[in-house]
């Protein structure tokens, strides 16, 4: 497999810049995400290393070979579309085998080489199954075979399990991870799903505004998230833009909490970053305790989500579902204080 590079690649849509200077390497057999919300320039930026959109400027590598001008069909790639574009009125092995025979490969090829690629995705049982009949899981396991059946240095994922329910989404996921591994084949997967990326991913890149806003592994981004975004995009952190003075307290409107000196930073405008899992409830009177109120409660099994008001602010909470945390009713009052290596200070504004 190849590596793929991109440098300072640039995408405009109507005076606008879908994708803006974007530099990656992505190693041989590595699978990396791009992660962002919706906008963001993911699926752009995808577009582009397939060749379905030119870049205005900058130039896309594939194994030191200049692809930034190639023809889709000759960058030895290939992709699994969020609808799947399949065939209806073509049965599996059909759709399947279509790439290979656009090719003008023989027929004894094209049968070895769809098995082989079936067999990959556990579909066998179902080559001569039309389209229409197979579930979503099914179909995503028959666009994923089309893909891999051209054996491409690249596989291409444009957010595939958008279209599946929850339970599928998660089984499908780590079907596409086990057959990466296996395969040991470059993979890009986009996606807007935080849980996908960390769990898929060997590194991740973060996009906002068609801009990469920080490149890593998922640990990497979680724990040392190198901008408010970044740490709210990928974990949920509460943001809290206010004033830093130089004794370190930070400060916006009534809420006020002093830094302990691993956090301080230069004195002015500040966002203050809490992890919701940081926000550890506590009893009355422990040194550095802050009141709340409880605004509301979710139990979702193992957590318990809390939404808690303090001196003027709203904060998520994420706590165990111990005891303590289920006798919680919206309107009670609590005490929190904060687990400050899962905070961050970042001078200015988010």
């Amino acid at each position: 497999m190849a590596t793929l590079s991109l440098h300072q690649v640039t995408k405009q849509f109507r005076g606008r810049a879908a994708v803006c200077g974007v530099d990656l390497d992505i190693a041989s057999g590595e699978f990396f995400a791009v992660l962002g919300p919706s906008g963001c320039g993911k699926t752009t930026l995808l577009r582009l290393i397939a060749g379905y959109e030119k870049a205005d400027s900058g130039s896309i590598v594939l194994g030191g070979r200049d692809i930034t001008h190639c023809h889709p069909r000759d960058r030895e790639m290939g992709m699994v579309f969020q609808n799947y574009a399949l065939f209806p009125q073509m049965t599996v092995f059909e759709n399947v085998a279509f790439g290979l025979e656009s090719r003008h490969m023989g027929d004894r090829e094209v049968r070895d080489r769809v098995k082989v690629a079936l067999d990959a995705v556990h579909m066998t049982q179902k080559t001569a199954d039309p389209v229409p009949t197979l579930s979503g899981g099914e179909q995503q396991r028959v666009a994923v075979a089309r893909a891999l059946v051209l054996r491409p240095q690249v596989l291409l994922f444009d957010e595939p399990l958008s279209n599946l329910d929850a339970a599928l989404r998660t089984s499908t996921r780590e079907e596409i991870k086990t057959l990466q591994r296996e395969s040991g084949v470059t993979t890009v997967y986009v996606t807007h799903d935080q849980g996908e990326g960390m769990t898929l991913a060997d590194r991740i890149a973060v996009m906002r505004d068609g801009v990469v806003r920080q490149v890593g592994t998922p640990r990497e981004l979680y724990e040392a998230p190198e901008d408010p975004f970044v740490a709210g995009f990928l974990g949920g952190a509460n943001l809290l833009e206010g004033l830093l003075s130089a004794e370190g307290i930070f400060q916006q409107g009534a809420f006020r909490i002093v830094l302990p000196p691993s956090h301080y930073r230069p004195p002015g405008r500040a966002t203050l970053a809490l992890k919701p899992e940081g926000i550890l409830l506590a009893g009355e009177g422990i040194p550095g305790s802050v009141p709340a109120r409880v605004d509301a409660v979710e139990y979702m099994g193992w957590m318990t989500t809390l939404r808690i008001a303090s001196q003027g602010v709203s904060l998520r909470v994420i706590v165990p579902s111990l005891s303590g945390a289920l006798s919680l009713r919206p309107g009670m009052t609590i005490w929190f204080t904060i687990d400050w290596e899962k905070a961050f200070v970042f001078p200015g504004g988010e």
